[in-house]
């Protein structure tokens, strides 16, 4: 670590200070000592106060070469902030101005960390979150926050005077006792596939689901619900989990049913377990809405900012307006979403509460305390109050919600649009909903899956009504989506599917456990290598508007009756999976029958000329199944002859399991 200096700004008795040094050398008069540890890669510094003293600012600033092939990940604020690799000709977007000034009424700013995070807009100057890599020719340099629990970690570039800042997210912080604030690895890599120092997760069989919103949004009722459980259940679909989403509420913060759900929650709960599916519940327990009655009977539940301003934490036009946060310092309110909590899982029995907008808990953090002590406070609260139910995080800064979420949503909301140019060129809003924001942060955060929680990836899109994305496109966001996601949810009503899309859909089961072993990014096109079901596959897709080439790794490689070796070419939008295979012997190709190629098939063996094959029972029951044979004798399959298509060096043979 060649460091340049420290910077620390503190207050002492409503007096500002600030200091420059180095750490380990002289102190400034405020501070006992400022020790840093370094071990294998790892660093730690800790501070050691005289007294008590507040902190308004902490900045390392390290010596860092940043060739002009340099690419930058950035990791976002939350959930829904998109994170990606940058070039360092671009900028990271920070809000434009003609949207309003930043006061409280600035409807885009609550949900990221505009409000209290500088944008330099000068190219590749950017910040990110608990980590960020560097990737220069075939290495990744990273830098990775051991620790956010005290405060937030914000590593800055700044190409021009080769520096890397680690700042930290400290305002407002109260020191008295020796603190350890710095926490961080370095490493470099080869491979970006797991996060250096974290250990390699073991692959776990992804969930599949059914939610309520991208299809029907706030306009649910207990029939909707009930038609396409009953839907789902005959036609024999798999899935673990049928989520009921906002809609069902009174309003956001009055956690009772409406009027539409004359029947109660608990009788649909029972009815969705009864059809075989885990009865999953959206919940946003930090917030309430303008006209909620917590609203209008407990105003004083409601935080406030230092100015004594009601902590405005969003703007719906379908919640009345604006919507607040709760002020979770007041053991009232803690009492109030522990109760709300517990009522859904043990009252009406879902097992699986989806917490949405769960941000609001780091508006305004108790004075003394940092945005991260209060979010983690605040994840703590929901975890101790429900152990035994799953949790699906949503709109939380993602460090906050590690080891206390089983999922935890990585990327934006999707569209019904692959993109909103208004909201991304024109505001330059960073956490809109939008699909190709989500398939960005899907494939940059993929390294966070085992890692504390399992990612949710948001949803994926099918049908070909109420939607304006072509079916390239939402065949891409499938695709990703099966890769790289553990919880597996489509909002799609089935008789939304015409034959064919209900196909592609089946084709996703059965679900295997995935083993992502590299992810290579040009541009915008990814290449994703992994393991599933004996296989090895490659995942290619573009998300640009224009086409491209994606190399493959040696090898040689099979997708839609077609053996690659090379380049393989992709559409604007466009995505394709292949399976490895080799010459030896007779060999699986793949199938149609699954989004993997072959990974229906479950057995297949050659006797002579006779051919034996068992495709999985989950799987589609007609597909069409690929082998490389090394000779053109005619094969024998369910009493039926065969003759192989030649290639080279042998033949490909093609059986229509029906």
């Amino acid at each position: 670590m060649d460091i340049v200096h420290l910077e620390l700004k503190v207050e002492i008795a409503g007096v500002s200070h600030f200091w420059q040094g180095i750490p380990g050398v002289e102190p400034p008069p405020w501070m006992q000592e400022i020790s840093l540890q370094e071990e294998g890669g790892q660093w730690q510094l800790t501070l050691h106060p005289r007294g008590e003293i507040t902190l308004r600012g902490f900045y390392l600033t390290l010596r860092q070469a940043y060739p002009q092939d340099t690419r930058v990940l950035v990791n976002g604020y939350q959930t829904w902030t998109e994170s990606r690799e940058y070039t360092l000709l671009e900028r990271l977007p920070n809000l434009n101005r003609w949207v309003g000034p930043i006061n409280r009424h600035y409807r885009f700013s609550q949900y990221g960390d505009y409000r209290f995070t500088d944008y330099s807009g000068e190219p590749g100057c950017f910040h990110s979150y608990a980590w960020i890599y560097l990737r220069q020719g075939e290495y990744y340099h990273w830098w990775l926050s051991e620790d956010e629990s005290v405060a937030y970690t914000r590593f800055r570039t700044y190409p021009k005077q080769e520096f890397l800042v680690i700042e930290k997210d400290v305002d407002g912080l109260v020191l008295t006792e020796p603190l350890r604030l710095l926490a961080v690895r370095q490493a470099v890599t080869t491979t970006a596939h797991v996060l250096p120092g974290s250990p390699f997760p073991e692959p776990e069989l992804p969930s599949t689901g059914w939610t309520s919103w991208y299809r029907y949004y706030t306009q649910i009722d207990q029939s909707i619900i009930q038609a396409n459980v009953r839907a789902f259940q005959q036609a024999r679909i798999p899935l673990d989990y049928f989520q009921i989403d906002d809609g069902y509420q009174q309003a956001v913060g009055d956690w009772e049913p409406n009027a539409k759900f004359s029947a109660g929650m608990a009788s649909l709960a029972t009815a969705i377990r009864a059809a075989g599916y885990e009865p999953g519940l959206w919940l946003a327990p930090f917030i309430c809405e303008e006209k909620s009655s917590l609203r209008r009977e407990h105003p004083d539940w409601i935080a406030r900012d230092a100015t004594g301003n009601l902590v405005e934490a969003g703007f719906s036009p379908g919640w009345s307006g604006r919507f607040y946060a709760l002020d979770l310092s007041q053991e009232a309110v803690r009492a109030f979403v522990r109760k709300t909590l517990q009522r859904i899982s043990g009252e009406w029995g879902f097992g699986l509460i989806k917490l949405d907008f769960l941000y609001a808990a780091a508006l305004a953090p108790p004075v003394g305390k940092t945005r991260a002590q209060a979010m983690r406070a605040a994840m703590e609260l929901v975890r101790e109050a429900v152990p035994a139910v799953r949790l699906l995080g949503c709109g939380v800064p993602l460090a906050s919600a590690r080891g206390l979420v089983d999922f935890c949503r990585v990327s934006a909301d999707v569209g019904l649009i692959w993109e909103d140019w208004r909201l991304a060129d024109l505001i330059r809003y960073r956490e809109r909903v939008s699909t190709k924001s989500a398939l960005r942060s899907t494939l940059a955060r993929f390294l966070l899956d085992g890692q504390g929680f399992r990612n949710d990836p948001d949803v994926f899109i099918m049908r070909d009504t109420d939607q304006k994305m072509t079916w390239t496109q939402r065949l891409t966001l499938f695709r990703v989506n099966q890769v790289l996601g553990s919880l597996l949810f489509t909002s799609d009503a089935l008789a939304d599917y015409s034959p064919a899309i209900a196909g592609w859909y089946r084709r996703q089961f059965p679900v295997f456990p995935r083993q992502v072993t590299e992810l290579r990014q040009e541009g915008e096109g990814y290449r994703v290598s992994f393991a599933a079901a004996g296989g090895v596959f490659v995942l290619a897709a573009n998300l640009g508007k224009s086409p491209m080439q994606m190399p493959l790794p040696p090898g040689e490689w099979f997708a839609d009756g077609k053996v690659v070796t090379h380049d393989v070419d992709l559409a604007p939008y466009a995505s394709i999976i292949l399976r490895q295979f080799s010459r030896k012997g007779p060999v699986l190709l793949g199938s149609d029958g699954h989004l993997f190629p072959g990974a229906d098939v479950t057995r297949w063996q050659f006797a002579g000329n006779q051919v034996t094959l068992v495709r999985h029972n989950q799987a589609i029951p007609t597909a069409m199944v690929h082998f490389w044979v090394p000779d053109l004798k005619p094969y024998q399959w369910n009493g039926v002859e065969y003759h192989p298509t030649p290639l080279a060096e042998g033949g490909l043979l093609v059986l229509p399991d029906a």
